[in-house]
């Protein structure tokens, strides 16, 4: 096999890794920011929760005054009662007396709402607090994992730049340019294999001394449809794995 074609195939894995840390990297950031949202939103949706529940004890309490004012009130229109000395008086403190239970019966069932509304969303607080403190757990972990994985795909993306550099430095500069100008153009793939006389990188079927050159893998050769370099894993140029031989010569 051509010895820059070799050079060229090493170099193709070497971006295709790289390329592979770049997305991750970039993902990481908001994975983290995904899970951070999560538990702002648990956390807001509680303090709504524990600003309910003070709103309802309020109106409980208020509604617990108000009734015990107007018992005391009813309790003393029934004592004055016994005082009227007319018909008319009678009948107009019986409509206060009325008046009062009604306004004692709305007020008692206004209480027994706020007090089953207090239980459910006492209910659903202690839930989100399950789940929150769950969450806040596995932040602490997610971020330690992160960071790891974080620094560790770092250091393998500064080996592997240096390492490519060695490969880069062997090219001829025309053949690098081209090779960096069609990785651009095509979203980061320069050099694909031949199959069933297709390029595996645009799938143009590829004219018979065309395949039967790249078989032979003496010179460089190019796809005429998306310019990428083609080579063919066959016994012919020793498949793809010759071209790690270019590291270890001696295997």
């Amino acid at each position: 096999m051509n010895q820059e074609l070799k050079i060229l195939i090493k170099l193709a894995n070497y971006d295709a890794r790289l390329d592979a840390i770049s997305k991750r990297l970039a993902e990481i950031p908001d994975s983290l920011s995904e899970f951070n949202q999560q538990i702002q939103n648990l956390e807001q949706e509680l303090k709504e929760t524990q600003d309910n529940i003070k709103t309802l004890e309020t109106k409980k309490r208020k509604a617990e005054n108000e009734i015990e004012d107007l018992q005391k009130k009813l309790e003393k229109y029934k004592q004055q009662i016994f005082e009227v000395k007319s018909n008319r008086e009678y009948s107009a403190m019986m409509a206060e007396i009325d008046t009062a239970q009604e306004q004692i019966s709305a007020l008692e069932e206004e209480f027994l709402l706020s007090l089953d509304s207090i239980e459910e969303n006492s209910a659903k607080l202690g839930s989100i607090k399950e789940i929150l403190a769950k969450d806040q757990n596995q932040q602490v972990e997610l971020t330690k994992e992160l960071a790891g994985e974080q620094s560790e795909l770092e250091r393998e993306s500064q080996l592997l730049h240096k390492e490519r550099s060695d490969f880069t430095s062997q090219l001829d500069p025309t053949t690098l340019s081209r090779y960096e100008k069609t990785r651009a153009r095509n979203g980061g793939s320069a050099v694909v294999t031949v199959e069933d006389s297709l390029c595996q990188g645009c799938f143009v079927n590829l004219p018979p001394q065309l395949v039967s050159r790249v078989r032979l893998a003496k010179e460089l050769e190019r796809c005429p449809n998306c310019a990428r370099y083609l080579y063919a894993e066959s016994p012919t140029n020793g498949s793809l794995a010759e071209a790690d031989s270019i590291n270890n010569p001696d295997n």
